[in-house]
């Protein structure tokens, strides 16, 4: 996968925005069509194109296993709490 150069920068260019578009969605979801599944299902897209661009190892590397069992853990809670 190291010859995809062009596939590789586009993907860094492409990928935080969006991710900001996703919260773009979840902040405006009261307002118009959207909210917490849409904003999920962009940002997992995003995070797709990742693993897809530089490959399951390198993903794996990037997003440990503790942060994202965190992450896990604190929008269970939040959802929990906001209902």
């Amino acid at each position: 996968m190291n010859d995809h150069v062009i596939i590789r920068t586009v993907s860094k260019i492409l990928i935080p925005f969006i991710q900001l578009y996703a919260l773009y969605v979840l902040a405006h979801g009261e307002l118009g069509p959207g909210g917490g599944f849409q904003a999920g299902a962009i940002f997992g897209a995003s995070i797709v194109l990742y693993v897809l661009a530089f490959g399951l190892k390198d993903a794996k590397r990037r997003f440990k296993s503790k942060v994202l069992d965190t992450l896990t853990s604190s929008g269970v809670f939040i959802f929990a709490t906001v209902g």
